[in-house]
Protein backbone atom coordinates (compact mmCIF):
# COMPACT_ATOMS: atom_id res chain seq x y z
CA UNK A 1 0.00 0.00 0.00
CA UNK A 2 1.36 3.40 -0.97
CA UNK A 3 0.65 4.94 2.44
CA UNK A 4 2.92 2.53 4.33
CA UNK A 5 6.45 3.46 5.37
CA UNK A 6 8.67 0.36 5.34
CA UNK A 7 11.70 0.53 7.62
CA UNK A 8 14.96 -1.39 7.65
CA UNK A 9 15.90 -3.93 4.99
CA UNK A 10 12.88 -5.56 3.41
CA UNK A 11 11.71 -7.26 0.26
CA UNK A 12 8.29 -7.82 -1.28
CA UNK A 13 7.10 -11.04 -2.89
CA UNK A 14 3.52 -11.00 -4.14
CA UNK A 15 1.37 -9.98 -1.17
CA UNK A 16 4.04 -10.60 1.47
CA UNK A 17 6.64 -8.20 2.85
CA UNK A 18 9.71 -9.73 4.54
CA UNK A 19 11.56 -7.86 7.30
CA UNK A 20 15.01 -9.06 8.20
CA UNK A 21 17.04 -6.76 10.42
CA UNK A 22 16.66 -5.57 14.00
CA UNK A 23 14.23 -2.63 14.21
CA UNK A 24 12.78 -3.26 10.76
CA UNK A 25 9.03 -3.07 10.21
CA UNK A 26 6.21 -0.89 8.99
CA UNK A 27 4.93 2.55 10.00
CA UNK A 28 1.57 4.06 9.10
CA UNK A 29 -0.98 6.70 10.01
CA UNK A 30 -4.41 5.30 10.86
CA UNK A 31 -7.82 6.71 11.70
CA UNK A 32 -10.56 4.33 12.79
CA UNK A 33 -11.56 1.68 15.32
CA UNK A 34 -9.14 -1.20 14.77
CA UNK A 35 -6.11 -2.33 12.82
CA UNK A 36 -5.01 -5.98 12.46
CA UNK A 37 -1.58 -7.08 11.23
CA UNK A 38 -1.50 -10.62 9.82
CA UNK A 39 2.04 -11.85 10.50
CA UNK A 40 4.32 -14.87 10.42
CA UNK A 41 7.82 -15.64 11.64
CA UNK A 42 10.29 -17.75 9.67
CA UNK A 43 12.83 -19.87 11.57
CA UNK A 44 12.17 -18.96 15.21
CA UNK A 45 9.35 -17.05 16.96
CA UNK A 46 9.75 -13.28 16.70
CA UNK A 47 9.23 -10.54 19.26
CA UNK A 48 7.61 -7.41 17.84
CA UNK A 49 6.58 -4.07 19.32
CA UNK A 50 3.68 -1.75 18.66
CA UNK A 51 4.54 1.89 19.28
CA UNK A 52 1.69 4.40 19.13
CA UNK A 53 2.23 8.06 18.27
CA UNK A 54 6.02 7.80 18.69
CA UNK A 55 5.65 7.19 22.46
CA UNK A 56 8.58 4.82 22.99
CA UNK A 57 7.96 4.57 26.74
CA UNK A 58 4.44 3.19 26.21
CA UNK A 59 5.35 0.54 23.61
CA UNK A 60 3.74 -2.92 23.78
CA UNK A 61 5.58 -6.20 23.15
CA UNK A 62 4.18 -9.32 21.48
CA UNK A 63 5.49 -12.74 20.38
CA UNK A 64 4.67 -13.95 16.87
CA UNK A 65 5.07 -17.64 16.02
CA UNK A 66 4.67 -19.24 12.57
CA UNK A 67 1.38 -17.39 12.08
CA UNK A 68 -0.33 -14.77 14.18
CA UNK A 69 -2.62 -11.77 14.29
CA UNK A 70 -1.82 -8.55 16.07
CA UNK A 71 -4.83 -6.31 16.65
CA UNK A 72 -4.60 -2.66 17.69
CA UNK A 73 -7.76 -0.87 18.85
CA UNK A 74 -8.58 2.82 19.33
CA UNK A 75 -11.10 4.59 21.54
CA UNK A 76 -11.27 7.83 19.58
CA UNK A 77 -11.58 9.03 16.01
CA UNK A 78 -8.20 10.76 15.89
CA UNK A 79 -5.41 9.97 13.46
CA UNK A 80 -2.66 7.90 15.10
CA UNK A 81 0.85 6.96 14.00
CA UNK A 82 1.60 3.27 14.45
CA UNK A 83 4.97 1.51 14.28
CA UNK A 84 5.29 -2.28 14.04
CA UNK A 85 8.91 -3.10 14.92
CA UNK A 86 10.92 -6.35 14.85
CA UNK A 87 12.96 -6.79 18.04
CA UNK A 88 15.12 -9.84 17.25
CA UNK A 89 18.49 -9.78 15.57
CA UNK A 90 19.01 -10.69 11.92
CA UNK A 91 20.25 -14.23 12.46
CA UNK A 92 17.25 -15.29 14.55
CA UNK A 93 14.29 -14.94 12.23
CA UNK A 94 12.51 -13.13 9.42
CA UNK A 95 9.23 -11.37 10.12
CA UNK A 96 6.59 -11.60 7.38
CA UNK A 97 3.77 -9.10 6.99
CA UNK A 98 1.08 -10.91 5.01
CA UNK A 99 -1.71 -8.34 5.10
CA UNK A 100 -3.32 -5.54 7.10
CA UNK A 101 -7.03 -5.51 7.87
CA UNK A 102 -8.64 -2.40 9.27
CA UNK A 103 -11.88 -0.80 10.33
CA UNK A 104 -11.17 2.77 9.29
CA UNK A 105 -8.65 4.22 6.85
CA UNK A 106 -4.88 4.39 6.41
CA UNK A 107 -3.95 8.02 5.79
CA UNK A 108 -1.00 9.53 3.97
CA UNK A 109 2.12 9.29 6.13
CA UNK A 110 3.22 12.89 6.61
CA UNK A 111 6.00 12.35 9.19
CA UNK A 112 8.51 10.69 6.88
CA UNK A 113 12.10 10.87 8.18
CA UNK A 114 14.59 12.99 6.25
CA UNK A 115 17.73 11.02 7.26
CA UNK A 116 18.72 7.39 6.72
CA UNK A 117 21.35 5.69 8.90
CA UNK A 118 22.95 2.38 7.96
CA UNK A 119 24.22 0.35 10.93
CA UNK A 120 26.60 -2.59 11.24
CA UNK A 121 26.86 -4.00 14.74
CA UNK A 122 27.42 -6.97 16.99
CA UNK A 123 25.64 -8.20 20.13
CA UNK A 124 25.77 -4.76 21.74
CA UNK A 125 23.51 -3.44 18.95
CA UNK A 126 21.38 -6.61 18.82
CA UNK A 127 20.42 -6.23 22.49
CA UNK A 128 21.94 -9.55 23.51
CA UNK A 129 21.22 -10.44 27.13
CA UNK A 130 20.40 -6.89 28.22
CA UNK A 131 17.13 -7.52 30.08
CA UNK A 132 18.59 -9.40 33.07
CA UNK A 133 21.73 -9.27 35.16
CA UNK A 134 22.34 -13.01 34.90
CA UNK A 135 20.92 -16.08 33.23
CA UNK A 136 20.67 -17.35 29.67
CA UNK A 137 20.72 -14.84 26.77
CA UNK A 138 17.61 -16.22 25.04
CA UNK A 139 14.43 -14.63 23.65
CA UNK A 140 13.34 -13.48 27.07
CA UNK A 141 16.57 -11.70 27.92
CA UNK A 142 17.60 -10.16 24.56
CA UNK A 143 15.90 -7.20 22.90
CA UNK A 144 17.10 -4.99 20.05
CA UNK A 145 14.34 -2.41 20.50
CA UNK A 146 15.39 -1.73 24.11
CA UNK A 147 18.94 -1.30 22.82
CA UNK A 148 20.78 2.05 22.69
CA UNK A 149 21.12 2.09 18.91
CA UNK A 150 17.44 1.65 18.07
CA UNK A 151 16.45 4.04 20.88
CA UNK A 152 18.69 6.77 19.49
CA UNK A 153 17.64 6.47 15.84
CA UNK A 154 13.95 6.14 16.69
CA UNK A 155 14.08 9.13 19.05
CA UNK A 156 15.66 11.19 16.27
CA UNK A 157 12.84 10.13 13.91
CA UNK A 158 15.40 8.81 11.43
CA UNK A 159 14.99 5.95 9.03
CA UNK A 160 17.52 3.14 9.49
CA UNK A 161 18.80 -0.30 8.55
CA UNK A 162 20.29 -2.04 11.59
CA UNK A 163 22.25 -5.09 10.41
CA UNK A 164 23.64 -6.83 13.48
CA UNK A 165 24.30 -10.25 14.95
CA UNK A 166 25.70 -11.58 18.21
CA UNK A 167 29.29 -12.68 17.91
CA UNK A 168 30.01 -10.80 14.68
CA UNK A 169 33.35 -9.20 14.01
CA UNK A 170 34.94 -7.13 11.28
CA UNK A 171 37.46 -9.88 10.54
CA UNK A 172 37.23 -12.72 13.05
CA UNK A 173 35.44 -13.86 16.20
CA UNK A 174 35.65 -16.80 18.60
CA UNK A 175 31.84 -17.01 18.53
CA UNK A 176 31.24 -17.72 14.83
CA UNK A 177 31.85 -20.76 12.66
CA UNK A 178 34.30 -20.39 11.06
CA UNK A 179 36.01 -17.92 13.35
CA UNK A 180 37.48 -15.94 10.49
CA UNK A 181 34.19 -14.98 8.82
CA UNK A 182 33.92 -11.21 8.31
CA UNK A 183 30.99 -8.91 7.61
CA UNK A 184 30.91 -9.48 3.87
CA UNK A 185 30.50 -13.22 4.40
CA UNK A 186 27.61 -12.61 6.80
CA UNK A 187 25.89 -10.56 4.13
CA UNK A 188 26.47 -13.15 1.44
CA UNK A 189 25.27 -16.14 3.43
CA UNK A 190 22.19 -14.31 4.67
CA UNK A 191 21.24 -13.21 1.15
CA UNK A 192 21.05 -9.52 1.91
CA UNK A 193 23.88 -8.19 -0.21
CA UNK A 194 23.54 -9.58 -3.72
CA UNK A 195 19.80 -10.34 -3.74
CA UNK A 196 18.31 -7.47 -5.76
CA UNK A 197 14.90 -8.08 -4.19
CA UNK A 198 16.12 -6.61 -0.92
CA UNK A 199 15.51 -2.87 -0.91
CA UNK A 200 18.49 -0.69 -0.02
CA UNK A 201 18.75 3.09 0.31
CA UNK A 202 21.36 5.82 0.05
CA UNK A 203 22.77 6.49 3.53
CA UNK A 204 23.25 9.85 5.27
CA UNK A 205 25.38 8.20 7.96
CA UNK A 206 27.15 4.86 8.38
CA UNK A 207 27.37 3.71 12.01
CA UNK A 208 29.84 0.95 12.93
CA UNK A 209 29.71 -0.65 16.37
CA UNK A 210 32.26 -3.44 15.96
CA UNK A 211 35.56 -4.72 17.27
CA UNK A 212 34.84 -6.37 20.62
CA UNK A 213 34.56 -9.87 19.15
CA UNK A 214 37.65 -9.34 17.01
CA UNK A 215 39.55 -8.40 20.15
CA UNK A 216 38.27 -11.52 21.94
CA UNK A 217 39.70 -13.61 19.13
CA UNK A 218 43.01 -11.76 19.26
CA UNK A 219 43.13 -12.24 23.03
CA UNK A 220 42.88 -16.00 22.50
CA UNK A 221 45.80 -15.92 20.05
CA UNK A 222 48.29 -13.68 21.82
CA UNK A 223 51.22 -15.30 20.04
CA UNK A 224 49.84 -13.65 16.85
CA UNK A 225 48.71 -10.41 18.48
CA UNK A 226 50.66 -7.94 16.30
CA UNK A 227 49.75 -9.74 13.07
CA UNK A 228 46.06 -10.07 13.96
CA UNK A 229 45.71 -6.45 15.07
CA UNK A 230 47.23 -5.39 11.75
CA UNK A 231 44.79 -7.59 9.89
CA UNK A 232 41.86 -6.13 11.86
CA UNK A 233 42.83 -2.56 10.99
CA UNK A 234 43.39 -3.45 7.33
CA UNK A 235 40.04 -5.25 7.11
CA UNK A 236 38.27 -2.31 8.76
CA UNK A 237 39.88 -0.01 6.17
CA UNK A 238 38.74 -2.20 3.27
CA UNK A 239 35.23 -2.40 4.67
CA UNK A 240 35.00 1.40 4.93
CA UNK A 241 36.42 1.72 1.41
CA UNK A 242 33.76 -0.59 -0.05
CA UNK A 243 30.96 1.19 1.79
CA UNK A 244 32.23 4.52 0.48
CA UNK A 245 32.03 3.13 -3.06
CA UNK A 246 28.29 2.64 -2.47
CA UNK A 247 27.81 5.94 -0.63
CA UNK A 248 30.66 8.32 -1.61
CA UNK A 249 32.01 10.34 1.32
CA UNK A 250 29.14 9.28 3.61
CA UNK A 251 29.95 10.31 7.20
CA UNK A 252 31.11 7.30 9.21
CA UNK A 253 30.75 7.08 12.97
CA UNK A 254 32.74 4.46 14.91
CA UNK A 255 31.01 3.53 18.18
CA UNK A 256 32.67 1.75 21.08
CA UNK A 257 32.55 1.41 24.85
CA UNK A 258 29.13 -0.25 25.12
CA UNK A 259 30.38 -3.19 27.21
CA UNK A 260 32.83 -1.06 29.20
CA UNK A 261 35.53 -3.14 27.52
CA UNK A 262 38.56 -1.10 28.61
CA UNK A 263 41.02 -3.55 27.08
CA UNK A 264 39.49 -3.05 23.61
CA UNK A 265 39.82 0.75 23.59
CA UNK A 266 43.45 0.98 22.38
CA UNK A 267 42.73 -1.18 19.30
CA UNK A 268 39.64 0.81 18.29
CA UNK A 269 41.37 4.13 18.93
CA UNK A 270 44.40 3.05 16.90
CA UNK A 271 42.11 1.97 14.07
CA UNK A 272 40.36 5.33 14.09
CA UNK A 273 43.66 7.22 14.12
CA UNK A 274 44.99 5.31 11.12
CA UNK A 275 41.76 5.45 9.13
CA UNK A 276 41.24 9.17 9.78
CA UNK A 277 44.47 9.81 7.87
CA UNK A 278 42.95 8.06 4.84
CA UNK A 279 39.26 8.94 4.97
CA UNK A 280 37.52 12.27 5.46
CA UNK A 281 34.26 12.53 7.38
CA UNK A 282 35.27 9.86 9.90
CA UNK A 283 34.14 10.21 13.52
CA UNK A 284 34.34 8.27 16.76
CA UNK A 285 32.33 8.27 19.99
CA UNK A 286 32.99 6.42 23.23
CA UNK A 287 29.76 5.48 25.01
CA UNK A 288 29.39 5.21 28.80
CA UNK A 289 28.61 1.49 28.84
CA UNK A 290 28.56 -1.07 31.64
CA UNK A 291 28.85 -4.86 31.89
CA UNK A 292 25.98 -5.60 34.29
CA UNK A 293 23.89 -7.61 31.82
CA UNK A 294 24.24 -11.25 30.83
CA UNK A 295 27.72 -12.33 29.70
CA UNK A 296 29.09 -8.90 30.69
CA UNK A 297 26.84 -7.03 28.24
CA UNK A 298 25.41 -3.65 29.06
CA UNK A 299 22.21 -3.89 31.13
CA UNK A 300 19.02 -2.32 29.78
CA UNK A 301 19.01 0.24 32.60
CA UNK A 302 22.07 1.84 31.02
CA UNK A 303 20.96 1.90 27.37
CA UNK A 304 18.95 5.11 27.69
CA UNK A 305 22.07 6.99 28.83
CA UNK A 306 24.12 5.54 25.96
CA UNK A 307 21.36 6.47 23.50
CA UNK A 308 21.42 10.08 24.68
CA UNK A 309 25.19 10.32 24.14
CA UNK A 310 24.86 8.72 20.71
CA UNK A 311 22.04 11.08 19.71
CA UNK A 312 24.12 14.11 20.62
CA UNK A 313 27.03 12.84 18.54
CA UNK A 314 24.88 11.94 15.52
CA UNK A 315 23.15 15.31 15.46
CA UNK A 316 26.51 17.07 15.58
CA UNK A 317 27.46 15.23 12.38
CA UNK A 318 24.37 15.25 10.16
CA UNK A 319 21.91 17.79 11.54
Amino acid sequence: MENLLLRGRYKKEKENTFFFNTGSGVSLCFQGKSLTFNLASINKPCFVYIIKDFDYNQKEKFLIDKNGELKVTFNDNKAHYIDLVKANEAIDNTLVLKSIEFNGKILKYTEKPDKFVKVYGDSSVAGYGILQHSGVPDYDTSDGVEDFCFRALYSLHFDYDIFCGSGWGVTFSPYTDPMTVGLEKYQDCLCVKNDEKWVDKKADLLLLSLGTNDFSYINQHLDQKVELERKFIDSYREFVKKEREINPNVPILMVYGTLKEDCVYPLIEKTYTELSKIFDNLYIVKLPGDNDGIDFHCHVSHHKKMAEVLMEKITSIIR
